[in-house]
């Protein structure tokens, strides 16, 4: 007994090239690049002024006047009813007055990016890929005040993945932004 599959339409097919064309992904699918993805295909093309081939990866200042939770509600409503992971986001390192150090400050400079711990990439040469914690000292001095008690509890709960591209030309950098979810919230939801 022979068993058909149905194959898609030519029709169909196209529907779903425009929705990726317009930056929509069909549902049921979800952008979960590998690292060697988001470096070759992302991060390089983009490095070297070439197209990338979806537009998931978005552009944003992460080390800039926002915080992570700002920037994360201003693009997480951008997928609309799909439960948001995480985020990806091409965005320029800012370095101190000497050039040498890397300013991770964010929002009103009370918030940082706690570098963590260094990532192996294996397979990847010419990659540096780090995580990253955020803190905020404006929660640490004041967890009793009640005029901080909407803020504290962010130390920790925004994490940050960079992947740099070591070989030349490196203006950019690939950042992916997750929100750690506590018991808590993982129970309440």
């Amino acid at each position: 007994m022979a068993i058909t599959v149905p194959v898609a339409s030519k029709k169909k097919k196209k529907k779903i090239e425009d929705m990726i064309m317009e930056n929509e992904l069909p549902v049921g699918f979800r952008f979960n690049p590998t690292d060697d993805e988001l470096v070759t295909h992302f991060l390089r093309n983009r490095n070297l002024g070439k197209p990338t081939p979806f537009n998931a990866v978005k552009e944003c200042d992460l080390y800039g006047k926002k915080e992570p939770w700002e920037i994360w509600d201003m693009f997480s409503a951008v997928d609309g009813s799909r439960v948001v992971r995480e985020l990806y986001f091409f965005t320029k390192l800012k370095t101190y007055n000497n050039g040498r150090r890397i300013d991770r400050r964010v929002g009103s400079g009370s918030g940082t990016w706690k570098k963590e711990h260094q990532l192996k990439t294996p397979g990847l040469v010419g990659v540096e890929k780090s995580r990253f914690t955020y803190e905020n000292n404006d929660d640490k001095s004041s967890k009793s005040s009640s005029s901080s008690s909407s803020k504290s509890g962010r130390n920790g709960k925004w994490n940050l993945i960079e992947y740099k591209d070591l070989n030349p030309p490196n203006q950019d950098e690939i950042a992916k932004l997750k929100k750690s979810v506590g018991k808590e919230e993982k129970q309440g939801s």
